[in-house]
């Protein structure tokens, strides 16, 4: 396999881009990534909350509605990211930092959510990050369980498939396996799994999603709830 490298695209760059390319004329351009799954469990679930403090870990992401969604809604947002954000409002608080090493006070947040962040967190070759970090999702696991506060919940989704692999420098691919491992500290209140089929996300089963050839593993999704041991 050969890496290319890759270039970062400037904003006067993607400007220019669209002077000459129609992205949105294909209906292939605009099929629905797993984020339509993702935010509407985390929507579902803060509906249910009483309203609180929530963190959104890796907030800084294409079409990031959830900020801005909540804030509306009554919660008191935060979010965490090593790159900036660009949202401001009175009723959210963003901290340029890194999720795996805070300055958060303990037991500080009563709801934390990761949407397809766990899987790149110390993974080099992506969103700035140069340095390999292999307990990268390890880590970053164990800080949200010291700034949750007891009782507190966290809600995740990551790449799910039969068996656990990196693709460098994409992502990490759990299994039932290391999922149970990086979680072995928390307690699991819900789990659910989606797997896209012709560009279609739908419900299944984890026995049904094992059973399926999955090579890339970006097309399954495991969804969570968990609180901590404490």
């Amino acid at each position: 396999m050969i890496l290319l490298p890759k270039f970062k695209l400037t904003p006067m760059l993607v400007r220019l881009a669209y002077h000459f390319i129609d992205v949105e004329a294909s209906a292939d351009t605009a099929l629905p990534d797993g984020r339509i799954i993702e935010y509407a469990f985390i929507i579902r679930k803060l509906h249910a909350t009483p309203r609180g403090k929530v963190l959104d870990v890796g907030c800084t992401a294409r079409f990031n509605c959830l900020p801005a969604a909540l804030v509306s809604l009554g919660w008191d947002v935060w979010g965490i990211d090593t790159r900036d954000f660009k949202f401001k409002h009175p009723g959210f608080h963003f901290v340029l930092g890194d999720i795996r090493k805070t300055d958060l006070p303990d037991s500080f947040f009563d709801v934390v959510y990761a949407v397809s962040a766990l899987e790149h967190i110390g993974l080099g070759g992506r969103y700035g990050v140069a340095k390999e970090d292999p307990q990268g999702d390890a880590k970053t696991v164990e800080e949200i369980a010291r700034i949750l506060r007891p009782g507190g919940i966290l809600l995740c989704s990551v790449p799910f498939a039969r068996e656990a692999k990196i693709i460098k420098p994409l992502a990490r691919i759990y299994d039932r396996s290391s999922l149970h491992g990086l979680f072995h500290a928390w307690v699991v209140k819900e789990e659910l799994w989606y797997h896209r089929v012709d560009g279609y996300w739908t419900p299944l089963p984890e026995e049904e999603i094992v059973k399926m050839e999955n090579p890339d593993g970006e097309s399954a999704l495991a969804l969570m709830e968990l609180s901590p041991v404490k």
